[in-house]
């Protein structure tokens, strides 16, 4: 029989306040050229997220199982999360683009 796998979190070491992650989600974003106005938050509101919420998630166990991993900081991750997400939009855009450029040239040759 298959044993029962183990959950891990996968984190940063650093703890994180939930304006501290959006801001620095902003700026990863206006780094790669995208208008984001400042952020506000509403102090009575929650996240929904617990880790934000009640503190950090500790990465410890996934550092034990996993030899030589270690979690990158928060800005870095951010950075590249940021650019892979504008990668996509890019994407989307331009096979939008050709879609409907060679929409209108079917249709120009009706």
């Amino acid at each position: 029989g298959g044993g029962r796998g183990v959950s891990l979190h996968i984190c940063q070491r650093e703890a994180v306040s939930w304006r501290r992650l959006v801001a620095g989600l902003a700026d990863a974003l206006r780094n790669q050229g995208v208008s984001v106005p400042p952020p506000t938050f509403d102090p009575e509101a929650s996240t929904r997220f617990l880790s934000v919420d009640f503190g950090h998630l500790d990465g410890g166990a996934a550092e034990r199982a996993l030899p030589g991993w270690a979690a990158a900081p928060l800005a870095q991750r951010l950075q590249e999360t940021a650019a892979w997400w504008v990668g996509r939009q890019r994407e989307s855009f331009e096979e939008k683009a050709a879609a409907a450029a060679a929409a209108g040239k079917r249709k120009s040759r009706t």
